[in-house]
């Protein structure tokens, strides 16, 4: 865990494999931070539910649960066109990890938290539930699509 930051509930590196390289020849680490906020949708601060995975340059940011009017009423409105759920994927400044890593915190490419700016609020790809079941799964489907160097490398410039 990333000290000094509220939200982070998963910070991890995992061994990833050299694009190119010989079979089950390891690369460097691959820094993974997930955090239970969401980092996209203007009035996420009146939603419930949320997470954002950050996975070298990409951020996977999820939000639902809406509920505009909050406290006098507890009902829950859609995100969006007939979905109470999304699933956002985004490119940031750049390896955060690395920045970090230098110390280069808090410098407009990271926060307090060490979480790196959203470069374009233009998704790259994106996903719609109705579920918090769903909702949850489909987050951890996309952070594992996302995952794979030679996918990021394929998508680099959508």
């Amino acid at each position: 865990m990333v000290e000094g930051c509220c939200c982070v509930v998963d910070d991890r590196s995992e061994k990833q494999a050299d694009v190119g390289s010989d079979e089950g020849k390891e690369g460097g680490e691959m820094k993974i931070q997930t955090c239970g906020s969401p980092h996209h949708l203007i009035v996420a601060d009146r939603c419930l539910w949320g997470m954002t995975t950050f996975i070298e340059d990409i951020a996977v940011s999820s939000v639902g649960m809406y509920q505009p009017h909050l406290p006098e009423s507890n009902e829950i409105k859609t995100i969006g066109s007939d979905r109470h759920f999304e699933t956002f994927v985004f490119r940031t400044d750049g390896d955060w990890s690395k920045k970090v890593a230098k110390g280069e915190r808090g410098d407009g490419f990271v926060d307090e938290y060490n979480h790196p700016n959203i470069e374009d609020f233009s998704e790259i790809d994106s996903y719609s539930y109705n579920t918090t079941v769903a909702a949850n799964e489909g987050h951890w489907m996309v952070v594992e699509k996302w995952k794979q160097t030679e996918f990021r490398i394929e998508n680099r410039n959508r």
